[in-house]
């Protein structure tokens, strides 16, 4: 199928191996696809011709949107803050609020002072819950009392007792067709890229219209597991090499923890040094990965003992491990973080690092927060923070 945005390029695009190409925030916008993916979030006022564009494209949406829905398109919107948004092109001025962008069809955004809410999930969908975590607060809620569609199913609230921080829409004016899903959006659009927006399709994938559903949908189940796993209505989307990173990295204080209680009178197995988790992690990534490039020195540092830990060749992903001791202060830790970034993006197989630290005894204080301030792009390079166990 075909999928344009605003941030993602146009492309085919699948769950079983979801890859971001770029996330932008200026661009054009062509209502002529299935899935239309809108990121709503601006702050810049400045009267360039880039923004001169976006406030053109947001404009094409807005007068646009109606009929791309009634042939049956779907639009899903992420929104978090909602600006005022202007630019020029060819000599023209243009201005738009990002909170009127669906008032046409009967739907607002509002802001609350820019104050952050926490989100919560209303229905039962695993995916959306787990997109919640990363798209876990807002400051916009939706007034749609009087919207255009034969139904609005509220999905998001915004804590135990908030207002709608996130709706899924059917069917406009009884067309029984399109759909516009709006959801909170990460505060890291960058962050972990090919999770939320496989978590964001998988999210509404129930709301989309019967023909996107089944663009979705496996053709056939080649194993009895996948059979199974689709008669019980679990997912059937084959995890992606970031999900299988992810998933190993967060289970990790499992493993080394089983391996302190072994069978018998066998000698326990600990992790005592950071060489001894690079050693037990290098064995669990050979469960999936062939080609593990390990202990490389970076082209740019090369000659200056500077060194990666793992680097997955075929993936592009380089891997970085470290151990919180009790010794081990936070701001060290994100300095040598700051490093391994810059080593990593001069790597000429390294498009993305992920950087796991393992902290058994709970040396990081905020390990979430440590994890968002360290995650994001820089030297060109996609970086994911994850901490286990937290």
């Amino acid at each position: 199928m075909q999928i344009r945005s605003n941030g993602v390029e146009e492309s085919d695009f699948n769950l079983s191996d979801v890859k971001v190409d770029s996330w932008r925030r200026r661009g054009t916008v062509d209502l002529d696809n299935d899935l239309l993916i809108v990121d709503l979030d601006f702050s810049n006022s400045s009267t360039d011709s880039a923004s001169g564009n976006t406030v053109n494209s947001l404009w094409r949406i807005r007068e646009g949107v109606d009929g791309f829905l009634r042939s049956d398109g779907t639009v899903i919107a992420l929104v978090d803050k909602t600006f005022h948004l202007s630019g020029e092109s060819y000599g023209d001025s243009y201005g738009i609020y990002t909170s009127n962008i669906f008032t046409e069809l009967g739907i607002q955004l509002h802001p609350v002072n820019f104050r952050e809410y926490g989100c919560q999930s209303v229905v039962e969908n695993e995916s959306l819950d787990g997109y919640l975590k990363i798209a876990n607060t807002t400051s916009t809620y939706l007034k749609f009392e009087d919207h255009d569609f034969d139904e609005g199913t509220e999905l998001v609230r915004r804590g135990e007792y908030g207002k709608p921080g996130g709706v899924a829409f059917r069917s406009i004016d009884g067309t029984g067709n399109g759909s516009l899903i709006i959801l909170p959006r990460p505060h890291h659009i960058g962050a972990r890229p090919q999770q939320w927006l496989k978590l964001l399709i998988e999210s509404c994938l129930p709301y989309f219209p019967k023909h996107l559903q089944e663009e979705f949908t496996p053709e056939e189940s080649t194993t009895k597991e996948t059979q199974s796993s689709s008669s019980s209505g679990e997912s059937q989307f084959s995890p992606s090499v970031y999900d299988r990173l992810t998933q190993l990295c967060e289970r990790f204080p499992k493993v080394a923890e089983k391996l302190t209680n072994r069978y018998g009178d066998k000698e326990p197995l600990q992790m005592e040094d950071e060489h001894d988790v690079q050693d037990l992690f290098y064995a669990l990534l050979k469960i999936d990965f062939d080609d593990i490039r390990a202990e490389e020195h970076s082209p740019s540092h090369a000659g200056s003992g500077s060194r990666v830990d793992f680097v997955l060749k075929e993936e592009d992903i380089g891997i970085e491990i470290k151990y919180a001791k009790e010794h081990t202060q936070e701001k060290r830790l994100k300095n040598q973080l700051a490093e391994d970034k810059e080593q990593y993006g001069q790597h000429p197989n390294c498009d993305e690092l992920i950087c796991f630290i393992y902290d058994p005894e709970h040396i990081i204080s905020n390990p979430l927060g440590f994890e968002k301030d360290m995650t994001g792009r820089t030297h060109d390079l996609d970086t994911t923070v994850i901490i286990s166990p937290k």
